[in-house]
């Protein structure tokens, strides 16, 4: 018997006039029959929502709202949809043809179903960039590794406990999945690209107003994560191992972008070093037991300074 499930396509927007149809059309092309369309215009300036009403139709609901940013809209239109399932579009992302009804035949039996992607710049023929999932990995790890991004996921909404946290503006996407698969949600990766990603600075884009790889902030929402997951017994050695090289290398790279010694010191978390051992080439040598050895804070500061010495000139 053919599933029947209706899937929620969210589609927020904020002055993206130039990309909005593409993603629109993006979905109605899709050949599974069970979809409805939440468009949420977060108060654009633009042309965007004429652009939007033109596609209201039976399935096509165009809600509005004064700016309050991405995570407001997408609750906004949470409050809207009645489907089973929920797709994230951001309003300058394509779905791929057909990935409606993969998705829903890969979430059977599954809460989350995370898929590939491709990033291209400007042109859709522009591809720069394609992520595959490794389906091997251990669900978490694979979350960790490659950080889903917002519109490649289909997600049983009943799973969805918590709306978007609206004053959160660093890592807001990657927080809203993990809190969801903390909570015990049934996840699976697949290999199969689903979505292509237009990969452009505009200050206009509802999701890039902020700098989300402050290495910093980076680190401390991966620490909280993995306090998270140890207070929920989900976290094994495989997890720790990616979690803690993510750690060491955002923390490395704040000292790289000049961030004081002080602020980096207080901000890091002992970790399992053996998950630095890859890191880079060079901790394969002996160096490497040497910053094993001081561990911590020192041992992090000493891999920074031999950096600076091998790429000094």
């Amino acid at each position: 018997m053919p599933d029947k499930s209706l899937v929620s396509v969210i589609i927020p927007f904020y002055n993206s006039a130039a990309y909005l149809s593409e993603a629109i059309e993006s979905v109605i092309k899709q050949d599974y029959p069970y979809v409805e369309i939440i468009l949420v215009d977060d108060g654009s300036s633009d042309n965007s929502s004429s652009i939007a009403a033109g596609f209201v139709s039976d399935g096509i609901l165009l809600v509005k709202q004064q700016n309050a940013g991405a995570s407001a809209a997408r609750n906004t239109a949470l409050k809207n949809c009645k489907g089973d399932f929920v797709i994230f579009l951001d309003a300058d992302d394509i779905l791929l043809p057909g990935v409606i009804t993969l998705l829903v035949k890969e979430a059977v039996n599954c809460d989350m179903v995370f898929g590939g992607w491709s990033n291209f710049l400007n042109q859709r023929d522009n591809i720069i960039s394609e992520v595959s999932y490794d389906t091997s990995l251990h669900p978490l790890t694979a979350f960790f590794k490659y950080k889903p991004t917002i519109s490649t996921v289909l997600i049983r909404r009943s799973q969805i406990e918590k709306q978007w946290d609206e004053k959160m503006k660093v890592w807001e996407v990657t927080k809203f999945f993990f809190d969801i698969i903390r909570t015990g949600a049934r996840v699976k990766f697949i290999g199969p690209i689903v979505t292509s990603i237009r990969q452009h600075v505009s200050a206009e884009r509802i999701t890039i107003k902020y700098d989300h790889f402050n290495p910093v902030n980076t680190a401390l929402f991966l620490l909280q994560c993995k306090q998270q997951l140890q207070e929920n017994g989900m976290l094994n050695n495989e997890v720790e191992l990616v979690i803690d090289r993510e750690l060491v290398a955002y923390n490395h790279l704040a000292l790289r972008k000049g961030v004081d010694k002080a602020t980096v010191r207080n901000n890091f978390h002992p970790v399992n070093w053996k998950a630095i051992k890859n890191q880079n080439g060079f901790l394969r040598t002996p160096i490497y037991w040497f910053i094993y050895y001081l561990k911590g804070f020192r041992g992090l500061y000493a891999f920074h300074q031999i950096n600076k010495l091998l790429n000094r000139g």
